[in-house]
C-alpha cells in the first residue's frame, strides 16, 4: 500500500488539536511529498497545497490558497464528492479517467480524499492527494 501522507496529516491534527495547526506545520509535512497534496477545510477552501499540486494545476499556490475549490475547478462536479468524504468522514480513492500531468512522466492515475478528524468529533478538514497509481496497491 501507498505511504499516504494521511497518516502524518491525521497524527498532527491529533497533536495540535485544530486544522490551523496542521495548517502551520503543512510545509514541514510535505516537503519530501512527491505528489500533488492539498488541504481543505469542511467549507472546500483552500487552506494549504503543496507544491506538486500547483505545478499539476499550472498555478501558484497563492492562487489556490483561500479559494473555494469549486471557483478553481469549475468544470467539474468534483465537488460533490468531497463533500460526501467529509460528510461521511470516510477515505475515497477514486481512478482518474484522464491522467493529471506530472511534468514529463506518466500522469497521476488515481486520487484519494481523506477525512481529517479527531476520534469522535465531526470531521475539521479533507486532504486531497493525487499519485501515479493505485494508492491501495
Amino acid at each position: 500500500m501507498h505511504e499516504s501522507l494521511g497518516n502524518e496529516v491525521i497524527a498532527a491534527l491529533l497533536v495540535s488539536a485544530t486544522i490551523n495547526g496542521v495548517v502551520e506545520r503543512w510545509d514541514e509535512l510535505t516537503k519530501d511529498h512527491p505528489f500533488p497534496a492539498a488541504l481543505l477545510d469542511t467549507r472546500m477552501v483552500y487552506l494549504a497545497v503543496n507544491g506538486p499540486y500547483a505545478r499539476a494545476f499550472e498555478l501558484s499556490p497563492s492562487a489556490l490558497v483561500g479559494k473555494e475549490y469549486a471557483t478553481i475547478h469549475r468544470d467539474t462536479d468534483d465537488v460533490l464528492l468531497l463533500l460526501k468524504a467529509v460528510t461521511l468522514g470516510e477515505r475515497f480513492v477514486f481512478p482518474l479517467f484522464s491522467p493529471a500531468k506530472q511534468g514529463d512522466s506518466e500522469g497521476y492515475r488515481s486520487w484519494s480524499l481523506t477525512p481529517l478528524k479527531n476520534p469522535k468529533e465531526p470531521t475539521v478538514g479533507l486532504l486531497v492527494e493525487y499519485y501515479p497509481n493505485d494508492p491501495e496497491v
